[in-house]
């Protein structure tokens, strides 16, 4: 815009402090985008409807390249301002709910990135979708190496179903002793749901002791926990009630929980 100072005066100032806030972002002057992106949030509202939501999108991309956890920020208000009815053509508010995700992975913070990511898997495309659940692999695996992460995790409703699930879908037998770990004590007493599912995970663990528990807090039709059972009485040696009940689940569709053999 220095090439046409006319232009910037005739231009409404949230279009020309977005252009000036623009040309520094590609030019990799970082703080100089956010000063500018700064001043057009600043504005009234009345005289910015058009860029509010492209200037707190972009904040947190710049603010994110200059490792500022303030992005995580800017990337909520960005969804907070477009649900305001302030102009979203490109749909920045979808787009912010991954890059958060993101950054909140990248601090740690994994309950809150798991809720992003399932949010953002729901919300997107094809292509965000498969991004979405390789990343939710990914933050599934780095929660269970710290302690803290997974007891976390095992408090909050949602991160349990999905980190639970994760684990039967192909988790290893250590990662399931973790999760079994930063269980106990938070949901023994919950709907029997969880208890299928935490008892293949100790079986998968090799703590057949804890399976049992497990099996034993479960509903009658819980299917994990019935399989598990079978199993258990295989192990026991009563082969012929291990036989009945594996013949009675073979019968049965559970797409989520197939039996191959």
């Amino acid at each position: 815009l220095e090439d046409y100072p006319a232009l910037a005066y005739i231009l409404p100032a949230e279009f020309a402090l977005y252009l000036r806030g623009a040309a520094c972002y590609h030019t990799q002057h970082y703080g100089e985008a956010v000063a500018y992106w700064e001043q057009l949030l600043a504005l009234p509202e009345g005289e910015r409807p058009y860029r509010s939501t492209w200037a707190a999108y972009m904040l947190g991309r710049a603010r994110q390249k200059m490792g500022s956890s303030l992005a995580i920020a800017d990337f909520q208000r960005t969804r907070e301002l477009a649900g305001r009815g302030f102009s979203d053509p490109l749909d920045l508010a979808r787009g912010s709910i991954g890059w958060q995700a993101r950054l909140e992975m990248d601090y740690g913070h994994f309950t809150s990135a798991l809720h992003h990511y399932l949010e953002f898997f729901q919300a997107g495309d094809a292509y965000e979708r498969h991004d979405a659940a390789q990343s939710l692999e990914i933050l599934c695996s780095n929660l269970l190496r710290d302690s803290g992460s997974a007891s976390t995790a095992a408090a909050d409703p949602l991160s349990r179903q999905v980190v639970s699930l994760w684990l039967i879908s192909g988790g290893s037998a250590a990662d399931s002793a973790t999760w079994i770990a930063a269980l106990e004590g938070k949901v023994l007493d919950e709907a029997p749901l969880d208890a299928g599912r935490m008892a293949w995970m100790a079986y998968h663990a090799g703590d057949m002791e804890l399976a049992a528990r497990w099996v034993e807090k479960s509903g009658k039709g819980d299917f994990a926990a019935r399989w598990v059972k079978a199993k258990l009485l295989m192990r026991a040696g009563k082969l012929e009630e291990s036989a009945v009940r594996l013949a009675e689940l073979s019968q049965e569709t559970q797409p989520a929980f197939a039996i191959e053999q």
